[in-house]
């Protein structure tokens, strides 16, 4: 049995990028992404630091992918919006919360 050892030096930094696996260098369709923000979590700092976080995503990500952001309204809201994301073909459905989401 073989192991190979792999040293924290040769680990690549998670980017945003990287965890969504965007290669820059590919000339492929751009992505769609749908954040799903509670923005009643943590007593309504999730939707304070949301406003503040999505021009950040949008700079980082904004070329290649589509941002779509859907604000819940209630219990269970995030269920609905997650089943027409997947239905509409979404590439990747992101929960943003701050309540153990």
């Amino acid at each position: 049995m073989v192991h190979t050892m792999v040293f924290r030096s040769e680990l690549q930094p998670m980017t945003p990028e990287r965890f969504l696996g965007i290669d820059s260098s590919s000339s492929s369709r751009r992505k769609d992404l749908v954040f799903i923000v509670n923005p009643q979590g943590a007593n309504g700092r999730t939707g304070r630091e949301w406003r503040k976080l999505v021009p950040y995503l949008k700079s980082r990500l904004g070329k290649d992918c589509n941002i779509c952001e859907s604000l819940t309204s209630g219990p269970c809201h995030a269920i609905d919006i997650t089943r027409e994301a997947i239905r509409e073909g979404a590439d990747a459905v992101i929960a943003v919360g701050g309540d153990g989401t």
